[in-house]
């Protein structure tokens, strides 16, 4: 029995197999993207969140005082204070008290130790947030925008000793400043040594009302 010539089939080359895998590839990693951004964008949200509950929660606990002075983590988990989400809080009320942040890294609090954008010390709470990924900072600084008197960027791995002023970093927002994407995009990216890493420091300086 003789075969037509159109009973079998042609194989597939390689090129036309490498060709499939390429594409594959290249539509796994667009959703990969997509689930990531999406990822990250909520984990900012949470973020912003968190930071302008607290912030509303430390005006409100020193509204009876005539400063910030004595503001620590400490001081500010104890069961009274109410100002973070018991799920972000571990050893409330001790020396060893830690407050972590939705983006993954530690809170830090402390009272303004110097004069900075007019504020006087004292007068001024330094609100950081440590371990901020990179490709969230810039996005975090911008929607935080409105919660701080002032804001300053530092590329660094995340710190464990509360600033207590804004030297150091790059100020991305000041009063009656407009902020620059551009400065904000190299305050997170860049490191004031040239060595730059995947986090960044970004510390919000409240004043007393």
């Amino acid at each position: 029995m003789k075969l037509g010539r159109n009973s079998y089939q042609r194989g597939y080359t390689l090129f036309e197999i490498a060709l499939a895998i390429a594409i594959v590839a290249i539509v796994i990693a667009g959703i990969l993207w997509y689930v990531q951004s999406n990822l990250q964008r909520i984990s900012v949200n949470k973020a912003v969140v968190q930071t302008n509950s607290a912030v509303s929660g430390i005006h409100k606990y020193f509204s009876r005082d005539g400063s910030f002075a004595g503001a620590s983590i400490e001081a500010l988990t104890n069961e009274s204070a109410e100002i973070w989400s018991l799920e972000y809080i571990s050893n409330g009320g001790t020396a060893a008290a830690v407050v972590t942040h939705p983006l993954n890294g530690r809170v830090l609090v402390a009272s303004l130790d110097q004069v900075t954008e007019d504020v006087p010390a004292g007068q001024g709470l330094v609100y950081t947030l440590t371990g901020v990924p990179v490709a969230s900072c810039a996005d975090l600084a911008v929607a935080a925008e409105g919660l701080a008197f002032a804001i300053s960027i530092r590329n660094e791995q995340a710190v464990n000793a509360a600033p207590a002023n804004l030297a150091g970093g790059t100020i991305v927002k000041r009063p009656r400043m407009i902020m620059d994407s551009a400065q904000i995009h190299t305050a997170c990216s860049v490191a004031p040594v040239g060595n730059s890493g995947n986090q960044a420091t970004v510390s919000f300086l409240l004043r007393k009302s």
